[in-house]
C-alpha cells in the first residue's frame, strides 16, 4: 500500500513524507494551488510527471509545479 504522512500544506507547497511499497502504485493525479518536491530518502520507484516517468531513489529530488498531473509506482522489490 501508500503511506502518507502529511507534515504541511501552506503557502502553496505540499510536504510529506509518502512510502510505496512493493507493487503499489499512487494513481496520476494534479493539486491545482500547490507545488510538490520529492526527495528520494531510501528504496526506488519511479513518478509520472505530466506522461513521462522518471527514476526516483536517494539523492534525486523531483519538482512538481501546481497542476502537473502525477502518480508514482515501486516496482521494486523494497518499499
Amino acid at each position: 500500500g501508500v503511506n502518507v504522512d502529511h507534515l504541511s500544506n501552506m503557502d502553496g507547497l505540499i510536504v510529506a513524507i509518502v512510502r510505496i511499497e512493493p507493487g503499489a502504485v499512487v494513481p496520476p493525479h494534479s493539486h491545482e494551488h500547490s507545488d510538490e518536491v520529492f526527495d528520494g530518502l531510501e528504496g526506488e520507484g519511479e513518478v509520472l510527471v505530466d506522461g513521462t516517468w522518471h527514476p526516483i531513489r536517494p539523492g534525486v529530488t523531483v519538482v512538481i509545479p501546481a497542476g502537473v498531473v502525477h502518480g508514482f509506482r515501486n516496482e521494486s522489490g523494497a518499499p
